[in-house]
């Protein structure tokens, strides 16, 4: 496929995803709603961040991107 078609596919495949209200698929985060708030109240204890993004199994930068993600309630 040419480079400048499969460019105007991508691109209005993202357009029509974000019309319609849908995600745009990306990487799933591998840990819980819970995981994360757990480790939000150990940080406000005391803990230092980069300790408890690291129990959690990831950096701390990780830790900063997923914490204003909205979760669903875990069963």
């Amino acid at each position: 496929m040419k480079p400048k078609i499969r460019c105007e596919r991508i691109i209005g495949w993202v357009v029509n995803r974000r019309v319609a209200g849908k995600d745009l698929c990306g990487r799933w985060v591998a840990v819980t709603g819970s995981q994360i708030r757990i480790t939000l109240r150990r940080i406000e204890a005391g803990e230092p961040a980069t300790q408890a993004a690291l129990n959690l199994g990831m950096s701390r930068p990780t830790l900063y991107r997923v914490r204003d993600r909205p979760y669903p309630t875990d069963a």
